[in-house]
């Protein structure tokens, strides 16, 4: 694109400011804030991310193109999508760029977004698939964010990420991996972080990458959802290409367009740091708090609090480690020790260990309050167990045993810290929970209960939505195979887990 065929274009909005280039062929943009400044590109069949600088560094520059969905799928026959710019659609603004593109047989139009919601911190992106068909279509769900950064190949690097804690402490939990040519990283993340047995932990979806050098500058980027989502990391020669998006795995995944309807991407943001890790997250924690914040929840002087959780220790808790990290969490200015699962004599039986806790938990609370720290404790008053002393949710109890989800084996043994699920569906389980007391306090109110009421709400309304979709579909003429065995398994799979 020569310069002359330029038209540059200046537009300031306090610290976030855009300079917008349209050529015959494209549109060209850049999007800022204080801490980092991104150059679009607008081809005419693709959108790519030119570079990423942060103030004062060198600019990433990202060798590829955006790949956009190349094809739907309708009856079992896959249709090609050609995907053309769309100039008059497409706008470059102070605060958000977006590129258009249109597919007209069949007919869809694509927004590729990237957007500024603060003056500070990193960048935010999104596409949008919108269906202009009056067709139903099934679309494979492109990535988040495509990147492949040009590296050369003596650039030394770490990169960081996080373990979820998951049911069990890993070994490592904040890992900073040197990255060579050849590493290839693939992290998950889930809404319940339970990983199948022999997988890696689940990782919060968030990762960092670095130089090497005294100055430790670097980029970040994350996921804005809590579902099924995957990012990869992958470092060949002369290039550092990631990832970031929806898992396609278990495959292949597909989603519903129907006459209308848009898709959307999980929003990912991404950023530019100095400074190493730590310089990441001085930058990023502000702008979570402005932009993903409530901000009614900023108006309480109390929050967040900083805590000290006992599950560093896992099940391994007891009396004497317990004050030491109380004297640990004061001495480091912590405003709240909160005490973990393994506190309980045992799953469903909710009363302090005696041979880890011999004067019970009320000396550690006020131990906890003479440091000038607030006292939480884990509970999830919805587990039943086997043990059998007075006041212990026994599952082998008659009525009990009615409230559970499944029937359990003879030999069913707990783990350290989940037993068997009771219905709170059931009037005398619901009673339970609602007119039993423990710490002065009903037992719906403590979190683990809350927890289980609104996941029993999410499942029914979701069974409930898909079921009546199959049948809405069926009543128009269109009944789909599909969409009746996955309302099926929904019903049956909730029936069982909570009516």
């Amino acid at each position: 694109m020569k310069a002359s065929a330029r038209m540059a274009c200046c537009v300031g909005f306090g610290l976030a400011a855009v300079l917008s280039c349209v050529a015959q062929s494209g549109m060209e943009g850049t999007l800022a804030t204080s801490d980092v400044t991104m150059h679009l590109d607008a081809g005419a069949r693709a959108p790519q991310v030119i570079g990423l600088k942060g103030p004062g560094g060198p600019q990433w520059v990202n060798t590829i193109a955006e790949s956009l969905p190349a094809w739907l799928v309708r009856e079992g026959q896959r249709v090609p999508l050609h995907w053309q710019l769309v100039r008059a659609r497409s706008w470059v603004r102070a605060e958000r760029v977006a590129f258009v593109y249109e597919s007209q047989t069949p007919h869809l139009r694509l927004t590729w977004e990237w957007r500024a919601r603060a003056r500070f911190g990193p960048l935010e992106h999104r596409i949008l698939i919108e269906n202009l068909s009056g067709e139903e279509w099934w679309i494979a769900p492109p990535d988040s964010l495509q990147v492949s950064w040009s590296v050369p190949a003596s650039e030394p690097m770490e990169h960081l990420y996080i373990d979820k804690g998951a049911g069990a402490p890993s070994p490592v939990g904040t890992h900073r991996v040197a990255v060579g040519e050849g590493y290839r990283w693939t992290g998950r993340s889930t809404t319940f972080a339970h990983p199948s047995p022999g997988d890696a932990p689940e990782v919060i979806p968030y990762e960092a990458v670095m130089k090497c050098d005294t100055e430790g500058r670097g980029w970040f980027a994350g996921i804005e959802f809590s579902g099924r989502t995957r990012l990869t990391l992958d470092r060949g020669l002369n290039r550092l290409s990631a990832v970031l998006g929806l898992d396609p795995e278990p495959g292949p995944v597909m989603t519903r367009l129907t006459p209308g309807d848009t898709f959307e991407t999980p929003t990912v943001f991404l950023g530019a740091f100095a400074g190493g890790d730590d310089g990441a997250g001085n930058e990023l924690r502000p702008w979570v708090r402005a932009v993903l914040g409530n901000p009614r929840t900023w108006q309480d002087p109390q929050y967040p609090l900083m805590v000290n959780n006992s599950w560093g220790i896992g099940m391994d808790i007891n009396e004497h480690t317990a004050e030491g990290m109380i004297a640990d969490a004061s001495a480091l200015g912590f405003e709240m020790f909160h005490l973990d699962a393994g506190w309980f004599r045992g799953v469903g039986d909710w009363y302090p260990n005696p041979h880890k806790f011999p004067h019970g938990l009320a000396p550690i609370a006020e131990d906890a309050h003479r440091h000038g720290l607030r006292f939480g404790l884990w509970v999830d008053w919805s587990q039943a167990g086997p043990d059998t002393e007075p006041g212990a949710l026994n599952l082998h109890d008659p009525k009990v045993r009615d409230w559970l989800v499944a029937d359990v084996a003879p030999d069913w043994k707990p783990q350290d810290f989940k037993g068997q699920t009771i219905d709170i569906g059931v009037p005398a389980a619901r009673d339970y929970a609602a007119t039993r007391q423990q710490f002065d306090r009903p037992l719906c109110e403590f979190q683990g209960l809350q927890w289980k009421f609104a996941d029993m709400a999410i499942k029914l309304d979701s069974a409930q939505l898909l079921l009546y979709r199959a049948a809405a579909n069926a009543d128009r003429g269109l009944p789909s195979a599909y969409e009746t065995a996955v309302a099926k398994a929904a019903c049956n799979q909730t029936g069982f887990e909570v009516s």
